[in-house]
């Protein structure tokens, strides 16, 4: 007798413990359960002890970017401009490439009429702009030497925030992206081609470009000065005017934008960012320790000299970010891939294994609670909670957990 009470009290305790945890979960939303899903996949993909073959690997990795793809593109009234973006499509749906033309973001207006035309609506057009997106963003992490590392370092903000926020941004983000990897490979022209790419969708990537000048081998310059001197004046000025009538028609092009952006993000002080420093913080961290550990980087990893420049600017820019919140975030989007090409390496440039293990779990515990908190505390989060889509396979869960 006894022992049966005992062994009823011992259920009764559990018991409430039980309905206490999911009482406390009760009013998770089912979106948070889809971005926690979506973030446990690549923590599962490092740490699973299970062995698979190059081509499971492959499969599975293969899904997960489709899986990605599918939840930016299918999203519905997701992120705080969806309805800026869908009066945007309805405009260009209505008028025609008329409306296109005379955008500041002509790529992205031009997806939106190519979307209208095929009948695809705004999912289209997110469908379009994700793939551009998560391609690009693939195509970094999987240069990078743990690349589930990489994604879980992207996840968080890149990938639902931007990602599924910014859409004419996000193709920007992609298509610089594609340009690191070039410019990783000295390929300098195919940079400035991507450059060229993402400031037809987003203005502010073209701040990127001198990125460009610090790849380029100065023995090369100088035989090319070299032989530029020995030519005769004569044949020298049609080149210097043609230069000079490239930057003018560059300038020409760029300059009304650049005068919008200024008033928009600079000017107008209602503009304002919200949690802005946090963000250019977590671009100064990992630039500081690529700069203070650059001799263990260099020793492990080949460093290109635009690493170190852009590092650089991760650490100075919290400081200037009070003089122009909103501008000195967008830009330094680009500029959150110093997040995760260091992240993802400082793993392993320590000879001790258990030291090894232990910086990585801690990266991940730490963009674990950064994710948390954004879903949770966020002044703009209502505008991702609860996620929604227009595909079924979204949909199964329940909106809220609810108590047994």
């Amino acid at each position: 007798m006894a022992f049966c009470e005992l062994g009823t009290t011992t259920y009764n305790c559990l018991t409430d413990l039980f309905d206490a945890i999911v009482s406390s979960v009760a009013p998770l939303k089912k979106s948070m359960i889809y971005y926690w899903l979506l973030f446990c996949l690549p923590v599962v993909g490092l740490l699973s002890p299970v062995y698979l073959s190059p081509r499971l690997r492959l499969v599975a990795y293969s899904s997960f970017v489709m899986l990605i793809v599918l939840f930016i593109g299918f999203r519905h009234q997701i992120g705080g401009d969806w309805a800026n973006y869908l009066e945007q499509f309805n405009r260009i749906h209505d008028e025609g490439i008329r409306n296109v033309l005379n955008r500041r973001s002509i790529g992205y207006g031009l997806v939106n009429w190519i979307s209208a035309q095929i009948g695809w609506g705004i999912y289209g057009v997110n469908v379009i702009c994700g793939t551009v997106f998560v391609s690009g963003l693939t195509l970094f992490c999987n240069r990078q030497p743990v690349p589930w590392l990489s994604w879980i370092i992207a996840l968080p903000y890149l990938v639902v925030v931007v990602g599924m926020g910014y859409t004419a941004q996000s193709v920007a983000v992609g298509l610089i992206l594609y340009g690191f990897v070039l410019l990783e490979d000295r390929r300098r022209w195919g940079f400035v081609v991507a450059v060229g790419l993402a400031s037809v969708f987003h203005k502010t990537s073209i701040a990127l470009l001198p990125l460009m000048l610090f790849t380029v081998n100065l023995d090369q310059v100088r035989i090319i000065v070299k032989l530029v001197l020995k030519r005769p004046l004569p044949t020298l000025i049609p080149v210097a005017l043609s230069g000079l009538a490239i930057i003018y028609i560059l300038w020409r092009i760029f300059y009304d934008d650049f005068q919008i952006l200024m008033e928009y993000y600079v000017e107008r002080t209602q503009w304002d960012s919200h949690g802005a420093f946090v963000r250019l913080a977590m671009n100064a961290v990992p630039g500081a320790a690529l700069l203070l550990f650059a001799k263990k980087f260099s020793n492990e990893f080949r460093v290109n000299p635009h690493w170190y420049v852009i590092a650089s600017i991760a650490v100075v820019s919290p400081f200037f970010a009070f003089i122009a919140t909103t501008a000195f975030d967008r830009v330094a989007i680009y500029f959150m891939v110093i997040q995760i090409y260091v992240w993802s390496r400082i793993p392993m440039i320590f000879q001790n294994r258990d030291a090894s293990a232990a910086i990585t779990l801690g990266i991940i515990l730490v963009y674990g609670l950064v994710f948390w908190v954004w879903l949770n505390y966020a002044n703009h989060s209502y505008n991702w909670v609860p996620y929604t889509s227009i595909l079924p396979m979204f949909n199964w869960i329940p909106y809220s957990i609810p108590a047994f």
